[in-house]
């Protein structure tokens, strides 16, 4: 989450060339008030909502309101939930770090990768991707979003129903 407000700050440096990004952060734990301290010190308070802990129905006015997911760190069912919000997935090209779900995500169709722990490459994946959403349209993602959780059967119904098959064979 560190790499996230870093690339905030540099996305918000110059307010002059339109690159202003908000960002909201659901989450708690043991880092919620160093990341709070981390968006002061970087100047960048006014950019980032750190909300807390969000559960249930109460996280979907968030995801509907974004234009991305961003996982800074391991991949795992969160870019599910993502996708079934038709939200675009940007992580880490760390791929040893992610689990098997990162299969989903088709780099130029539902997300990218950034390089791990850059800043910079991540602020640069932020606006290539706010600019293919203006220039395209949320819809044209957010399909490819949803189409590739269905495609590659990972609805609820069709995991259970292939899990349910293993125990049986």
């Amino acid at each position: 989450i560190h790499l996230l407000i870093e690339a905030v700050e540099i996305l918000n440096k110059d307010n002059n060339n339109n690159n202003n990004i908000f960002c909201t952060i659901v989450g708690d734990g043991d880092l919620f008030y160093e990341l709070k301290k981390l968006t002061t010190d970087k100047g960048v308070e006014s950019y980032v909502n750190l909300v807390g802990p969000k559960y249930g129905n109460k996280i979907h006015k968030f995801l509907m309101n974004a234009d991305l997911y961003i996982i800074p760190g391991a991949v795992g069912l969160s870019i599910v939930h993502g996708f079934s919000f038709g939200l675009p997935i940007l992580t880490s090209n760390k791929m040893e770090i992610h689990r098997p779900e990162i299969e989903l995500l088709d780099p130029g169709v539902n997300g990218d990768f950034f390089n791990d722990g850059d800043p910079k490459s991540l602020a640069e994946k932020i606006l290539e991707w706010r600019t293919k959403i203006q220039n395209n349209g949320s819809e044209k993602f957010s399909n490819n979003c949803v189409n590739s959780i269905k495609n590659n059967k990972y609805l609820p119904n069709e995991v259970a129903n292939n899990i349910y098959n293993k125990i049986n064979e």
